[in-house]
């Protein structure tokens, strides 16, 4: 629209490379000293889930650690739920790398009415097929967007693209977890 008030493609290019530089710097380095005290260890679910950092819930297949992290997604959701835990409440996005919404749905609405509650509006689902890293980016936006504070992702082996034992795999996998910032289930079966 204004081409001739300013020359975009150069103004367009200076911007690149300025994210680039900003991305590449980092954070920066701060003194220990002018960091100030925190609260101590902070949960999002006490004793399972801490705050911005990951867990896993390793075990064979069929011993329900899908339906377990399906009931911790609506008590992180449902505020009001008392499970004897401590629980950080907040919005959650289910990453489903191994059924359907159909399925997720369905077992939902099954933990909700043995639970007593509505299912919650709160707990999101998406369907993934590409390995967390590689959809970080607009995972990173459905977390801004719907104020996700829990993601699980449903299992470890699919989201990472990879063998589990592998560190090409296991580095990647975990710089994107580390980069959306919140409380992280993920799910991992043992190999048949």
């Amino acid at each position: 629209r204004y081409s001739g008030v300013a020359p975009w493609p150069s103004v367009i290019e200076q911007v690149a490379a300025m994210v680039l530089l900003a991305l590449r710097e980092g954070e920066p380095a701060v003194s220990v000293a002018d960091i100030p005290p925190s609260e101590g260890i902070k949960w999002r679910l006490r004793p399972f889930l801490l705050e911005r950092q990951p867990t896993l819930l390793y075990g064979p297949g069929g011993s329900a650690k899908s339906l377990f992290a399906q009931y911790l997604s609506i008590a992180i959701s449902l505020p009001l739920l008392n499970i004897g835990y401590d629980i950080e409440p907040g919005p959650t996005l289910y990453l489903d790398y191994e059924t359907d919404r159909d399925d997720f749905q369905r077992r939902c609405a099954g933990l909700s009415e043995a639970l007593g509650y509505p299912l919650p509006k709160s707990v999101y689902y998406r369907r993934c097929f590409h390995p967390l890293a590689a959809e970080v980016a607009e995972i990173q936006r459905i977390v801004a967007e719907r104020g996700g504070q829990f993601i699980v992702v449903d299992s470890a082996g699919l989201a990472g693209g990879g063998q589990p034992q592998d560190e090409s795999v296991v580095i990647p996998y975990f710089g994107a977890l580390r980069q959306l910032g919140v409380a992280s289930l993920t799910i991992g079966h043992e190999a048949k």
